[in-house]
């Protein structure tokens, strides 16, 4: 009785196990068909210099709904901006106060999630209201030989002047102050002998006798960087805020948000604004704060008064423990710029009832901090990735991938689970930082460089930029200066949006489900920013296994040692650390922790070779007390990726994902009912793969994001592992489902015929809708009209409808519909079937349920860019041109893109 009960009982959990992944596979395949608000893109959009009207207003919300989007950042900004609308809407005037609460009532009504920059313009945190004495600051110093008495005025400083139209100028004498604090003087003696003689100076004079032998007197002083926010108007133009000074924090943050409330007319949460977007950080650096000194020793346990001099250039003490003075002094002003500045915001935020999405440095900014430790407490950590093209690099670039990956990184560790980037942001101007054409970028073209960035752990896209049309009069219109992409309701393409929004999200809800998995801890050190280290190169990880990156922080604070692996509260687990090669000074504290993780057993991959474990200064700085430098951490450092790959094989720690060519990427995530594997072919050819993957399961199933369409998937388990072959399209990516229960709604896999059925010739008519349309005309075989001898066609933007009929005479198996080359996008309808938006290659269509015997009549509407118009209309005068832009892009020597279809369009 026992016996059975028991079996009774296992068999319900069992039933009960089974039945919640079968919940779990159905919603994961609703949420795929149509993915919710939280993983759908957002955009920035930007007010432009008070051309705001409630009729754009309106019109761009619609079209953000339409398109499929969950919300937005508001910003307000001015770059190359002219007015077009009669009556400028000043930044928080009451015009545009009365703007914005229309935009929040309609945003609210539409479903969108409202954000708002953390100051004007989008860069950082500063605005009219930021007095001199909150304002970020600079250490200076002048220098004075003295030797014996000296009583005199000591030379001032270099001081910065404010931006606020020299309010510190003196009526009475005509000389321009600026702003001087002064910290203390000392007296240094070719370098190890330094005496604090601040005592002895006062109001800008010094009286003293110097001891015997030539002195150098340092007046060491504070002042203004003299950094203002922007690129914004001119009325919301002021200093940035001390981002190192809690206390200046504070008011900037009290008097931003209470001014946002008070335009707003209602309370910061839901139906109105939610989330606060610290951007990339463009400020300046500052390098001092009234409360540095206190907060240094403090912090590292010794005086920063008798090693300023370092600063200046004086070789106080032994290289080493200058070096290690240099280290502390930048630690001391990381962590107070992540404490002070933006460990603070999400505090202050929290408390308004708002949302922290934050970026860092993004591209080697100036900037003093670590990015995993000022994004730790965003609620979504944020990166940025450019459309940018280089030699040698298909998609993103290094810089821009280990910006996502450092934010993708933070998500996984500290369990935010979310990894956002201002996506796809180009300059229009070609000869500048490799960018893009401008107003020619489409989703065929946008999406490697959407691909790269989710490889790199990405899963919410902001996309930059939509900036607010106030008018229909002039297309395509304003912009953001030269910067884009272009994503606007003016857009060629701009009705066929929702297309490529459902991909993002598609992609983006996949990208979240369950865990992700990586063995491999990458320690980047305390010295560098992730995106000035691997600037122009790489990680040297192998093909096949994943990564997250790791600061001191991380090491120190959020993981824990446990059955040999590296553990996190959020759920990871890495088998492996590796030390980056450039890793120098290190904290002693970290050190002693690595020390830890491999006395644990735990892999350590020291790719810096003999290069010793340092540890800064001891408290005193007694040069015989400066610990001898730690090597037991140090190893023989062959090629990185070969030694990597040895250690891994040598513990026995196989590849996620085996036969992984080049170009090719993987993200694994973990569920309780099986395993998501996303693999991207990011390349211009296709592929045939066999992979191997560390999963085991009863079905397999592709899972293809572009068209929503879930196909099962043959497969065999060898050794424990999922065997599958996938053929990859060019510049594809799909998901690979492992899993114990089969999706309800998996269709059998669509196959590509090698040859044709039928070969549509022509004649073809065509119609034209939008900018300058000529009249409809007729080809006799398809060629791009870029290459007419037509101006009218050859410089046309908008759609263009190809019709034709052809006869089927019902015989074989017509199945596809196959475009050939489109630029750039097509929709097409059969028989009066609309068949739906195809936007990158393959164009391939099925048409086996619209196809009749006898006639057939087959309409491809074909959509163009933006710039076909623009090259065109730079060869006429001003008054004569039909499109309309705040910046000027294009001259008459400039090439035009490819424009309409070329086919061959095959029946198949």
């Amino acid at each position: 009785m026992r016996s059975f009960a028991f079996q009774t009982a296992a068999l319900a959990a069992l039933l009960f196990v089974s039945c919640s992944q079968e919940r779990q596979m159905r919603a994961m395949e609703e949420g795929f068909a149509e993915p919710p608000r939280e993983v759908r893109p957002m955009t920035w959009w930007h007010w432009m210099g008070g051309n705001v009207t409630k009729d754009g207003i309106r019109k761009d919300l619609e079209w953000m709904h339409a398109s499929g989007l969950s919300g937005f950042f508001l910003f307000d900004a001015a770059i190359s901006t002219p007015a077009i609308v009669p009556e400028r809407l000043v930044y928080m005037s009451d015009g545009w106060k009365d703007a914005l609460a229309y935009a929040l009532d309609l945003a609210d009504s539409l479903g969108l999630e409202v954000g708002i920059a953390s100051s004007p313009g989008w860069s950082l945190t500063g605005g009219p209201w930021v007095s001199e004495d909150d304002a970020q600051k600079k250490l200076i110093w002048s220098m004075q030989p003295v030797t014996g008495h000296f009583c005199g005025q000591l030379p001032e400083p270099y001081r910065t002047v404010s931006c606020e139209f020299y309010k510190s100028y003196s009526e009475s004498d005509g000389i321009v102050r600026g702003y001087l604090k002064d910290i203390c003087v000392l007296a240094v003696r070719d370098s190890s002998e330094v005496i604090d003689i601040s005592d002895n100076f006062t109001d800008g004079r010094l009286d003293w006798t110097a001891p015997a032998g030539l002195w150098k007197v340092y007046r060491f002083a504070y002042t203004m960087i003299g950094h203002v926010n922007g690129p914004a108007s001119l009325e919301a133009t002021g200093l940035e805020v001390d981002k190192l000074d809690a206390g200046a924090v504070s008011r900037y943050w009290e008097m931003y948000l209470g001014m946002w409330r008070d335009a707003s007319g209602r309370n910061f949460g839901p139906g109105g604004i939610v989330n606060v977007n610290i951007d990339s950080y463009e400020s300046g650096r500052g390098t001092w704060t009234p409360l540095f000194e206190a907060e240094f020793e403090a912090r590292r346990g010794y005086s920063v008064r008798k090693w300023l001099p370092v600063l200046a250039g004086e070789t106080i003490g032994d290289s080493i423990r200058r070096s290690a003075f240099i280290f502390d002094w930048n630690r001391t002003m990381g962590e107070l710029l992540a404490e002070n500045h933006y460990d603070l915001a999400t505090e202050i935020l929290h408390k308004h009832g708002l949302r922290r999405y934050s970026e860092a440095h993004e591209e080697r900014r100036a900037f003093i901090g670590d990015g995993m430790m000022v994004k730790r407490s965003a609620d979504v950590p944020m990166s940025a990735f450019w459309m940018r093209k280089r030699s040698g690099f298909y998609a993103t670039m290094p810089h821009m991938e280990a910006d996502i990956r450092e934010s993708a990184s933070v998500a996984h560790i500290y369990g935010q689970n979310v990894c956002a980037a201002e996506s796809f942001t180009t300059n229009g101007l070609p000869g500048k930082w490799d960018g893009w054409w401008a107003y020619q970028c489409h989703p065929g073209m946008l999406k490697p460089y959407a691909d790269a960035a989710m490889a790199e752990g990405l899963n919410k896209f902001v996309i930059h930029s939509s900036v607010h049309q106030p008018d229909d009069v002039h297309v395509p219109g304003l912009g953001l200066g030269s910067y884009g992409q272009w994503f606007i309701r003016h857009e060629t393409w701009a009705g066929e949006a929702r297309a490529w929004v459902d991909y993002l999200s598609r992609s983006s809800f996949m990208l979240r489900q369950g865990r992700f998995v990586a063995d491999i801890l990458y320690l980047y050190g305390e010295e560098n920013n992730l995106t000035r280290r691997f600037h122009v190169e790489r990680t040297p990880v192998p093909s096949g296994w994943n990564f997250d990156f790791a600061n001191a922080d991380v090491l120190l604070n959020a993981v824990r040692i446990e059955n040999g692996a590296l553990v996190t509260d959020s759920g990871m687990r890495y088998r492996m650390l590796v030390i980056d090669n450039l890793v120098g000074n290190m904290s002693e504290e970290l050190a002693r922790q690595i020390n830890s993780i491999a006395r644990a057993g735990i892999p350590v991959c020291d790719l810096r070779g003999s290069v010793p474990v340092r540890v800064p200064l001891p408290e005193n700085g007694n040069p015989e007390n400066y610990p001898a430098p730690d090597t037991s951490m140090a190893s023989p450092s062959p090629e990185g990726v070969s030694l990597i790959s040895t250690l891994l094989a040598n513990n026995d720690i196989a590849p996620d994902v085996e036969n992984l060519p080049d170009s090719c990427a993987f993200v694994h995530r973990s569920m309780p009912h099986g395993d998501i594997y996303w693999i991207a072919n990011i390349c211009s050819k296709p592929r045939e793969l066999d992979l191997l993957l560390r999963a085991s399961g009863k079905h397999a199933s592709v899972w293809h994001a572009d068209s929503g369409i879930i196909e099962k998937l043959p497969f065999s388990i060898v050794d424990g592992r999922a065997r599958v072959h996938l053929a990859m399209n060019r510049d594809d990516a799909v998901f690979v489902v492992i899993s114990s229960v089969l999706p309800k709604h998996a269709s059998e896999p669509l196959h590509l015929p090698d040859k044709p059925l039928i070969s549509l010739k022509g004649p073809w008519k065509l119609h034209f809708s939008g900018a300058t349309a000529p009249e409809d005309t007729e080809l006799q075989r398809l060629l791009r009209l870029d290459l007419s001898n037509n101006p009218a066609l050859r410089y046309f933007s908008g759609s263009i409808t190809y019709s034709t009929v052809f006869d089927y005479d019902g015989s074989g198996r017509a199945s596809l519909l196959s475009l050939g080359k489109v630029w750039n996008m097509a929709r097409v309808t059969l028989n009066g079937k609309d068949l739906g938006l195809l936007w990158k290659e393959p164009y391939v269509v099925d048409v086996s349920d619209a196809m009749v015997k006898g006639d057939n009549t087959l309409e491809i509407k074909v959509i163009n860019s933006w710039a076909n118009r623009l090259v065109g209309d730079s060869t006429f005068p001003e008054n004569q041109r039909v499109a309309w832009t705040s910046f000027k892009f294009y001259s008459p020597e400039d090439p035009i893109p490819p424009s309409g279809l070329e086919g061959p369009v095959q029946i198949l």
